[in-house]
């Protein structure tokens, strides 16, 4: 797992996503040409692990939720 960035104050932080910007625009303006890819990527592992107790897998649930939606 990446280490998060610490930021100093405003200015460094702003320092940092112009840096960034080009990256930062792509992902903000990216589409996804199928809701399949964006369910699939809107939630991860960490997340389905903290419902590892159900009586059914939590990834299927989720997945089956959103696709319908």
């Amino acid at each position: 797992m990446p280490t998060p960035l610490e930021f100093t104050g405003k200015k460094d932080l702003v320092a940092r996503l112009r840096v960034d910007a080009e990256a930062l625009v792509v992902w903000f303006e990216g589409r996804y040409e199928e809701v399949e890819f964006l369910v699939k990527d809107s939630v991860g592992s960490s997340t389905f692990r903290a419902f590892a107790h159900m009586p059914h897998p939590p990834s299927q649930i989720f997945y089956n939720w959103a696709g319908r939606c």
